[in-house]
């Protein structure tokens, strides 16, 4: 049974000065509590996709273990929760038994029999990645999984168990298909494999063919010729159900590009995608081939054939094309995204789905014509996520509007608690840095590089940007008690606006050096700032005039913060430095392990109680601010970057490069892992006071709830 804290809501207050948000504490739970978390990855890569025609449910899998599901034929989308966080590479359903199989990464195989809703592991100690998986006896429910170093499994029992089978591949294997009138299995793979098997997947044999190139598609015609594409731009073609093949050569002088995708329709009209964006069409069964023009260059990833004799293609860059006259004409659908898409679907009903890169989902009811995204995603680095809403002065939960803002001009907006992100314009050429919300004047503040700020006073819906730091970096937004904004710069020195962000001011802190961190005391108005060039300087009166410390203070410094009324300040020394009097003079703490301190951060409900966590997984606990210091076994070797706290746990939660996530419930003396479904780097959180979730940022955005 879930722990909780107890019949009353827990109250939430926020401390925005730092950067951290922090929260009154409940009770503490027992230190052997089990506390239970649900974990999504909002911004999953989509790769492939499966239908249930009897519960019409369709689902989308890939990265991160990720599987949405959608039962009302493709309109919305839903996170499943999933064991695991081994990428998804393939995935079918299985009439016999009424259930999804999928495989992917690590040897992983995963089963729902109840319409998508729930997934189990199935029975298997395989740890080799796997890529494919092939339904041979679709009575009886037998299956084919294969993948990594020609590994292939078997199982007869609808996928609950698996054996081994014996082939004489050493390759990947990344194709499979069961010929539909011989029910020969033919599978293929790189460095030119192709091989063959007549009993339901228990032998194999080679099949000669050349050149010995990799396989990148493997498709059955109508006429029940197999087209198997090669690496190097060329095709075989097999009539026998592939017991031989013969070469075909594609109509170019130069190196023909690699094909991506096969179709073809109803009355026999081939089609197949290439990496640079053109369209090969065959009318004769694939004896010989002519390029048309798509008028595109995009990398083309996915083609599906249309209930009109054409076809539909897409790809990076956002490209949806659909042909005319037979595949002779295409014309591009506009889409506003450059999101990569990486496969087309065909729901039960009919609709057609293109899933892609940051979970973006593309659906058409008119079999192609046009095209709306109804799910958005984030496909870039995060460097900052920031919201508004939450617990007003009556107690009132109001919804939040949240921004999200990292690499390549990449800023998007979410009202739906991260679940969904809808993108911003703004210039791709800046990488945004950091974010906040202004309260006073009810403004967004977005800034990074090429001295670019951009600010909402309308919840996200438009921008205006000014540049206010000259071509430097901006890389932190700090609120004050005030209401004063300070910027940090690299090129400008330290600015700041007493107007939400709407005008600047300059200080006199010395602008050729790159200033990296900031804090504000207990005592308003009272800042520390540190600078690449070993400066650590203070100001007592909000940012406008600030005055240098010792020299030599500063050295490594990239992280301050202020927390139980004294001045921490780590970096890359194996130390940190202390103020117990305002920041007016600093002494160096030595560490128990010698560690780059990434993060600092407050125990809620211990006095003088602060965590901090660096490289090599060091975790490291003070309780008396920051004088004396115990190293935690964290357990991890990851590079440890992000701390935070949950009222309604009384959780202490970190993680870092390498997507761990480890909870302490015992105020930081033991830690222990959370299965997450992601083994990507998270640089930051942020904890949305409306609803409770932490969304944690970096390469991939994971939604913690209750």
């Amino acid at each position: 049974m879930r722990p909780t804290c107890s019949n009353h809501p827990c109250r939430v207050k926020a401390l925005v000065r730092t950067g951290l948000l922090w929260s009154l504490a409940c009770t503490a739970l027992p230190a052997n509590a089990v506390w239970n978390w649900q974990l999504d990855i909002t911004n999953a890569n989509l790769f492939v996709s499966a239908s249930d025609p009897t519960c019409k449910v369709s689902v989308l899998a890939g990265s991160d273990a990720t599987v949405l599901r959608s039962s009302d034929a493709g309109e919305s989308w839903q996170a499943m929760p999933v064991p695991g966080s081994s990428p998804i590479s393939a995935i079918l359903f299985d009439v016999s038994h009424q259930q999804f199989i999928a495989v992917g990464a690590n040897g992983s195989i995963l089963r729902s029999s109840n319409c998508g809703q729930q997934w189990q592991h199935a029975n298997t100690s395989l740890g080799q990645s796997l890529r494919t998986v092939l339904l041979t006896d679709a009575q009886r429910g037998h299956l084919l999984a294969a993948g990594e170093g020609g590994t292939l499994l078997r199982s007869t029992d609808g996928g609950e168990n698996w054996q081994a089978v014996r082939t004489p591949a050493s390759t990947y294997i990344s194709h499979m298909l069961q010929h539909s009138r011989s029910k020969s299995l033919i599978a293929g793979g790189e460095k030119g494999l192709l091989m063959r098997s007549g009993d339901a997947g228990k032998h194999w044999q080679l099949q000669t063919a050349t050149p010995r190139e990799g396989i990148t598609q493997l498709a059955e015609l109508n006429s029940g010729t197999v087209i198997a594409s090669l690496e190097g731009g060329q095709m075989l073609r097999s009539t026998n159900a592939g017991q031989s093949w013969q070469v075909r050569q594609l109509p170019t002088a130069d190196k023909a590009p690699r094909v991506n995708a096969i179709a073809q329709t109803a009355n026999g009209l081939i089609a197949a995608v290439t990496q640079d964006g053109r369209a090969l069409i065959s009318s004769d069964d694939g004896l010989r081939w002519q390029y048309a023009d798509t008028g595109s260059k995009a990398f083309l990833s996915s083609v599906r054939a249309t209930a009109d004799d054409e076809f539909v293609a897409v790809g990076a860059d956002g490209t949806v094309l659909r042909s005319a006259e037979g595949g002779k004409r295409w014309a591009a659908q506009a889409l506003g995204t450059t999101q990569e898409f990486e496969t087309i679907a065909r729901l039960p009903d009919g609709q057609l789905v293109a899933p892609g890169s940051g979970g973006i989902v593309a659906r058409s009811v008119d079999d192609g014509r046009s095209w709306q995204i109804v799910r958005n995603g984030i496909s870039k680095y995060t460097h900052a996520i920031v919201g508004i809403g939450g617990a007003s002065p009556n107690g009132v939960i109001t919804p939040s509007t949240l921004i999200a803002a990292g690499i390549n001009g990449t800023l998007s907006r979410s009202t739906d608690d991260g679940r969904n992100w809808q993108p911003i314009t703004a210039p791709d050429n800046v990488y945004f840095f950091t974010a906040l919300y202004h309260p006073d004047t009810q403004a967004f503040l977005v800034a990074g590089s090429r001295g670019l700020l951009m600010r909402s006073s309308d919840g996200g819906k438009t921008w205006r940007g000014s540049q206010i730091a000259g071509e430097g970096s901006i890389s932190q937004l700090t609120l004050l008690a005030s209401g004063r904004v300070v910027a940090l710069t690299a090129d400008a020195g330290i600015l700041f606006s007493d107007d939400g962000g709407q005008s600047w001011q300059t200080s006199d802190a010395d602008k050729d050096t790159i200033w990296l961190a900031e804090a504000e005391d207990a005592k308003p108005q009272v800042l520390i700032a540190a600078g690449r060039e070993d400066s650590l300087v203070r100001s007592e009166d909000g940012g406008k005039h600030w005055s240098k410390l010792s020299a030599g203070l500063g050295k490594g410094i990239f992280r301050v913060r202020s927390i139980s009324g004294v001045f921490l300040a780590s970096g890359r020394e194996g130390v940190v430095l202390r103020s117990a009097d305002e920041g007016k003079s600093f002494q160096t703490i030595s560490l128990p392990a010698s560690a780059t301190i990434w993060e600092m951060a407050p125990i809620p409900g211990l006095p003088g109680g602060v965590i901090a966590v660096g490289t090599k997984g060091q975790i490291l606990r003070s309780t008396d601010a920051g004088l004396n210091w115990q190293s935690i076994n964290s357990g991890s070797s990851d590079i440890l970057r992000v701390i935070v706290h949950d009222p309604v746990s009384n959780a202490l939660l970190v993680t870092g490069r390498g997507g761990r996530l480890l909870q302490s419930l015992d105020q930081g003396l033991s830690w222990h892992a959370i299965n997450s479904p992601s083994d990507t780097r998270y640089a930051g959180v942020w904890r949305n006071p409306a609803t409770g979730s932490l969304l944690f940022w970096g390469d991939r955005i994971l939604r913690a709830h209750h």
